[in-house]
């Protein structure tokens, strides 16, 4: 089924590689994962802060950065905790509400959605692939629906802070990997959405 979603304007492009970083201010040595969407409980963002933090003191990678979109001013300060005491609190941004996402997402590495609620087939997933980027999603259904296993990215384990840091250290050691799943989740969207 054919889902509205714009190829053209949801696509990569090499010369915006850099907007991301130079935009948000994220140093240009880090990998960006990308999250947009609301903030209420079921959507994970608790998960998504707490991944950043696993990885970056389990797994002590600092070559990455995570850039979350959609909360409105102050929605943010609750997931602070999560990060205190923590310097994995200067590789997670906030960064509110844009209407340049289709270029931001150019300069990022990975999608992510990390629903423990419950989610459907969201169009942010497939805007996301159509960007070229892989995602990486908690194992709902209709959300795990967004990705081929291993192909066009991974699931992993509702609400599981810890195998969803594995997974974005699996996307950090393996960029050929990466990018063979990003060519692939561009193409899944073009075929069949």
């Amino acid at each position: 089924v054919h889902l509205g979603i714009d190829a053209q304007k949801f696509h990569p492009d090499a010369s915006l590689a850099a907007y991301v970083h130079e935009t948000i201010g994220i140093p240009l040595n880090r990998r960006v994962f990308f999250y947009a969407g609301h903030m209420e409980e079921r959507k994970g963002v608790h998960v998504l802060v707490k991944a950043a933090r696993i990885l970056f003191e389990k797994f002590n990678r600092n070559d990455f950065h995570l850039l979350i979109l959609g909360n409105r001013e102050g929605e943010e300060t609750r997931f602070f905790p999560f990060l205190e005491g923590s310097e994995a609190r200067s590789h997670v941004t906030f960064g509110g509400y844009r209407k340049d996402i289709e270029k931001l997402l150019c300069g990022c590495y990975v999608g992510l959605i990390a629903s423990s609620g419950w989610d459907s087939f969201p169009r942010t997933a497939i805007e996301i692939a159509s960007a070229g980027l892989p995602l990486i999603v908690s194992n709902l259904p209709g959300l795990n629906e967004t990705v081929v296993e291993g192909e066009t990215g991974y699931t992993f384990p509702v609400s599981d802070a810890e195998a969803l840091a594995g997974r974005m250290n699996d996307m950090l050691q393996n960029p050929a990997r990466r990018d063979e799943m990003s060519v692939k989740a561009r193409k899944r969207v073009l075929d069949g959405f």
